[in-house]
């Protein structure tokens, strides 16, 4: 008797649990999970920033974030101009703007550049930039930024010889030269110079991944800029270049209003790393690595170009060549009064210099 009731009590509380499982949802093995919404865009905090810098967060926000572009092989073997890209780009150390392909981290590239402010000098050696990256702040002479990113090493901006790299042309009748000479003696206007006239492959292919990843020009990227022009002519005559002086060129290319696009991003995670931050990154939002020109976009975009040229919707053509001439002058001072107070003036501030700080690892 004692045995039937037990067997009955287990049956009455089978049968409970049973309508207890069929009363819940239950998730089919073979239905697939529904993907999670992708996280907004930069959304680490960044309390710590001075109101005037989130204002500058949103405002880069609301630009296009680029990735950066580079050329795959198959691409330059496509237009025969493999061998000649390799040769062209491994002097003066420009093969690494081709190599920055790491991902781009949204937080870190805002904070970067709502805290970054630049101290122009009449002497470019004695040019800094300071910045925060995680809330640590920076002071870095252009010289170590040149090194923190990896274009020149400790030693040799110490070095007597480092004072002789140049950052720009000896005079205009040397670019004069140079300019006839890769466009079968096209006419030379420093103001309106086309791509389409240069007559090789591998200097058009170099001169596109400079537009975009350089300036963040995504449309008339057949327009010839001084500073791209420069680079050109260096690697043809294995001329050296101060590359810590361009990087700050290159910021303060980004700091200006009229520019539409954030292309500084694999800079800044080539930063991180140089400055021993790379355990930081992986906890941001990753925006993707830089991405390939693909063959039909380069011949279709490039190559071919004809007619009018598209409106440059970063840099009015006009005045362009007048804002490159004055970056060391007006622009400077309105893009350090847009960010406010320099960086550096937090306290712990990290004032880094390769002749006072040996210290620094790559």
């Amino acid at each position: 008797m004692g045995r039937s009731k037990e067997i009955a009590k287990k049956t009455k509380h089978d049968h409970a649990e049973s309508n207890r499982s069929r009363a819940r949802p239950q998730a089919s093995r073979n239905q697939p999970e529904v993907p999670q919404a992708p996280q907004e865009r930069g959304t680490r905090s960044l309390r710590h920033l001075t109101p005037p810098e989130r204002a500058l967060v949103d405002t880069y926000k609301s630009k296009q974030l680029s990735v950066g572009r580079f050329f795959e092989d198959n691409v330059l073997r496509e237009f025969e101009c493999l061998d000649e890209v390799n040769r062209l780009i491994r002097h003066p150390r420009l093969s690494l703007l081709f190599e920055l392909r790491g991902p781009t981290y949204s937080p870190v590239t805002y904070e970067f550049l709502a805290t970054l402010n630049i101290k122009k000098d009449a002497n470019d050696a004695r040019e800094s930039i300071s910045f925060s990256l995680f809330d640590n702040h920076y002071s870095l002479s252009v010289n170590t930024l040149g090194v923190a990113l990896g274009f020149q090493d400790a030693i040799s901006v110490t070095m007597p010889y480092f004072r002789d790299y140049k950052t720009n042309f000896n005079s205009d009748a040397v670019a004069v030269q140079y300019w006839k000479s890769i466009t079968n003696n096209a006419a030379y206007n420093s103001s309106n110079l086309k791509a389409k006239l240069i007559t090789r492959n591998s200097l058009k292919a170099i001169k596109l991944a400079f537009a975009v990843n350089l300036s963040g020009r995504t449309t008339n990227k057949n327009k010839v800029y001084r500073q791209d022009f420069f680079y050109m002519w260096c690697m043809e005559n294995r001329v050296s270049i101060n590359m810590g002086v361009q990087a700050r060129k290159w910021l303060q290319t980004q700091l200006k209003k009229k520019v539409k696009t954030v292309f500084i991003g694999p800079f800044v995670t080539r930063l991180c790393q140089g400055l021993g931050l790379a355990n930081r990154l992986p906890g941001e939002r990753d925006e993707g690595p830089m991405v390939a020109f693909s063959v039909s976009e380069f011949f279709a975009m490039y190559l071919k170009l004809g007619g009018d040229d598209a409106p440059d919707l970063e840099v009015d053509d006009e005045t362009d060549e007048e804002d490159e001439e004055n970056d060391d002058e007006g622009n400077d001072d309105a893009a350090a009064q847009e960010h406010g107070e320099p960086s550096a003036q937090h306290d712990g501030s990290t004032s880094m210099d390769w002749e006072v700080s040996q210290a620094f690892q790559m």
